[in-house]
């Protein structure tokens, strides 16, 4: 299994799936009008193809590494950022923790924020990509010559900030 983080502009139309009912021919509304029920239908149906174009159009990029993977790089990452892991309970293997060894600044909380998110799921915000990647510029390449995938990540992260986008985690 692998995960992907796909860097998406922001999109403004909502998904009618989950916003909206589809329509029931059942409902009272419909009940004498069936002329009205095939026009929602197809509105409906509309503007579920409108969304769908949209999120196609949005998304930039993707960055695929194994769930492993990932947590080793993001464990090699944190160490210089001024962060590092730690198990508080050694059989359990979802006990990771992070201490922060640098000052307690908006910007250690954004880089925070990217190191404890959940690799599986959610949306990391353009504001915290904006500050991690400007928090990667301050490494030297003698810090980052031992993580693995640090330049493919780098360049993922140099697009996603230069555009304003988002994360999707899947």
């Amino acid at each position: 299994m692998s995960l992907v983080i796909v860097s998406s502009k922001a999109t403004q139309l909502p998904n009618p799936e989950e916003e909206w009912n589809y329509p029931d021919k059942d409902d009272f509304t419909y009940r004498d009008n069936p002329e009205k029920f095939a026009a929602d239908c197809d509105e409906f149906q509309k503007m579920t193809d409108q969304y769908e174009a949209e999120q196609e159009d949005a998304e930039a990029d993707t960055f695929q590494i194994g769930y492993g993977a990932f947590k080793s790089f993001r464990a090699q990452l944190a160490l210089p950022l001024g962060f590092h892991y730690y198990v508080k309970d050694s059989s359990d293997p979802f006990s990771w923790w992070l201490q922060r060894d640098r000052d307690d600044s908006i910007e250690a909380d954004a880089v925070g924020e990217f190191l404890l998110h959940s690799d599986c799921d959610g949306e990391l915000g353009s504001r915290c990509i904006r500050t991690l990647f400007s928090e990667m510029n301050k490494l030297t390449p003698d810090q980052t010559k031992t993580i693995n995938r640090y330049e493919e990540f780098y360049t993922f992260t140099r697009k996603s900030a230069e555009n304003g986008l988002h994360w999707i985690f899947c």
